[in-house]
């Protein structure tokens, strides 16, 4: 996932995006902030800190950055997995769906 504490590459996202005029910068700045703070303040498997996470993934995916994507749902199903206790939960079932079918996109 990454770079949570607000050093590193997030910080050098979010310096580009604070010098971009494009908002997609933006947005992925503020995703990835969204969870850095959700995962300093409550957590890695706080529910809102997998919903920032999920956050993060659709933002990577809306802007192009399909290989990011696919990584972080990679990561966002385990520990969705991990939280939830079973694999059948609709949010990790729509997760599997929706990474299955960004692979395809990526093979193709």
């Amino acid at each position: 996932m990454g770079d949570t504490t607000g050093r590193g590459p997030l910080r050098s996202v979010c310096r580009a995006a604070a010098q971009s005029a494009d908002p997609g910068d933006q947005q992925r700045c503020g995703a990835r902030r969204a969870l850095a703070d959700r995962t300093r303040l409550q957590g890695l498997e706080h529910p809102r800190t997998l919903a920032a996470l999920h956050l993060t993934v659709e933002v990577a995916y809306g802007l192009g950055k399909l290989e990011e994507a696919i990584a972080t749902a990679q990561q966002l199903i385990e520990l969705r997995e991990r939280v939830l206790g079973r694999s059948e939960h609709p949010f990790v079932v729509g997760n599997r769906e929706r990474l299955a079918d960004w692979r395809a996109e990526a093979e193709a």
